[in-house]
């Protein structure tokens, strides 16, 4: 695996723990009402 793509691979992991580490912490209730 080059590095170039080692790196693209580990900022898309960091963004996802990122995002799923923010949609587990809001209440779901807030998306509900969103909608």
């Amino acid at each position: 695996m080059s590095r170039a793509r080692f790196d693209l691979v580990h900022q898309i992991g960091a963004l996802i723990l990122w995002f799923h580490a923010h949609l587990i912490r809001k209440p779901f209730h807030t998306f509900r009402d969103a909608f």
